[in-house]
């Protein structure tokens, strides 16, 4: 509810600005990171589940282990309107790592009016992560709007979006 403690959703995949598409905001204990997405729907629109990867309405989360000499892989989930969710092999991350990460998600999606939300749990030690504050991971996070086949990004990247080593950075407080 407070605008000062999330991410707005307002890059173009180009980087151009565009009107706020969704709000993300993040925490983090011990054992997981959660984040709280909730995107905005053009006027009369309805979100809907897409039967595979960036079909439909759906929300793009990637992230990586920056802490050591050498970055950790990247990882790359996709939740959709629907309560979907799935980790694609997108980032460097092993087909082992992708599906002990996917297996361990908790993922929900609930639709409004004029709004959909989501919510994650991802854990960190599903991707090899030992968490403590003042860690830094890279992080993006993108939605599909599937009534205008729009995408809307927390930071553009200049290629992919999950391309996290160009995005932004989740620096685990205290």
């Amino acid at each position: 509810q407070d605008p000062a403690r999330t991410i707005a959703l307002a890059q173009s995949p180009a980087g151009d600005p565009m009107p706020a598409q969704g709000h993300a905001c993040a925490a983090w204990d011990e054992t997981s990171l959660y984040l709280a997405i909730r995107i905005v729907l053009p006027k009369g629109a309805k979100a809907v589940g897409g039967a595979k990867w960036g079909a439909g309405d759906g929300v793009e989360v990637s992230f990586q282990d920056a802490s050591g000499k050498t970055a950790g892989p990247i990882f790359l989930v996709w939740g959709d309107a629907a309560g979907r969710c799935e980790s694609g092999p997108y980032g460097g991350a092993s087909p082992a790592q992708v599906q002990t990460l996917e297996k361990s998600i908790t993922y929900a999606a609930g639709i409004g009016t004029g709004e959909w939300t989501c919510e994650w749990r991802i854990p960190f030690a599903a991707a090899g992560v030992t968490p403590t504050p003042g860690q830094r991971l890279r992080l993006n996070v993108a939605v599909h709007q599937s009534a205008s086949d729009l995408w809307a990004a927390w930071l553009a990247t200049g290629e992919a979006l999950y391309r996290v080593e160009r995005a932004g950075e989740l620096i685990l407080g205290r």
